[in-house]
C-alpha cells in the first residue's frame, strides 16, 4: 500500500522515468530498490518494470479513491499567522 504521495511521486516516474524521479520513491521501497539496482548496473530501465510501476500505480490510486469516504476539510490558512515566533532563527554571540 502506497499513501497519495507516493502515489504521485510514483506517477511522476511513470511519465517521466529517470534517476532523479527514481530517487523520490524512497517511500516505496520494493520499487526503489528495484530501480537503484538497475542504475547501479548503468542498464536502462526494462519496459516490464516500467509498466508494473504503472500497474501499482493505477491499482493503489484505485484502493485509495475507494478508501476515502469524506472529502478533507479546507485548510485553514490563518493557521500559518499563529505563533510565528518560533520561525525565527538567529544566533548571539556576547563577547565580554
Amino acid at each position: 500500500m502506497a499513501n497519495r504521495v507516493a502515489l504521485d511521486q510514483l506517477s511522476r516516474f511513470i511519465l517521466d522515468p529517470i534517476p532523479q524521479n527514481s530517487s523520490q520513491l524512497v517511500s516505496i521501497p520494493c520499487i526503489y530498490e528495484t530501480l537503484q539496482y538497475h542504475e547501479s548496473q548503468q542498464e536502462v530501465y526494462p519496459e516490464t518494470l516500467v509498466l508494473l510501476c504503472r500497474w501499482v500505480w493505477q491499482r493503489g490510486t484505485d484502493v485509495l479513491i475507494g478508501l476515502i469516504i469524506y472529502p478533507s476539510p479546507p485548510s485553514d490558512l490563518r493557521v500559518d499567522q499563529v505563533n510565528v515566533d518560533w520561525k525565527k532563527v538567529g544566533t548571539q554571540i556576547v563577547f565580554e
